[in-house]
């Protein structure tokens, strides 16, 4: 008869291991960049194709920042959308295979528009003074 072996000792859990970085898929433009705090003002760009495959290529293979949800308009021409894209990432949006068959023309440079909307912004707190109806754009309603 065989002797029954001790239980093994205890061993400490193996450290953590990092997550693999994840992979791009095969051809779009990388899409890191630098933020625009950082210098890099972000863009908004008018993609304009034939056809809404044109658009989709386009946006398949650059990934720009179409927003909340891309809509893309009926135009004379075919179609158009409003992307986001940083400055560093338009010039390789333009070399792109894709950009053969769109059109894309800066509309705004929305870093610079936020920056100037930041101006607008007041200080200080508009309601300390206790019974004084508050400045801005919403309904004014007088104090109870």
């Amino acid at each position: 008869a065989r002797p029954l072996a001790a239980p093994p000792a205890p061993t400490a859990p193996p450290p953590p291991t990092a997550p693999a970085p994840p992979t791009a898929p095969a051809g779009p433009v990388p899409v890191a960049a630098p933020a625009a705090e950082d210098g890099d003002p972000v863009l908004r760009v008018q993609v304009q194709g034939a056809t809404l495959d044109d658009l989709r290529a386009f946006t398949d293979e650059v990934r720009p920042d179409t927003g909340c949800r891309a809509v893309a308009r009926r135009t004379d021409a075919g179609y158009t959308l409003d992307v986001y894209l940083e400055q560093s990432r338009l010039d390789a949006a333009r070399a792109s295979r894709a950009a053969g068959q769109v059109t894309l023309d800066v509309v705004a440079d929305e870093t610079a528009n936020g920056r100037a909307r930041q101006q607008e912004v007041g200080t200080g707190d508009r309601y300390a003074a206790r019974g004084e109806v508050p400045h801005g754009l919403g309904t004014k309603e007088p104090p109870r």
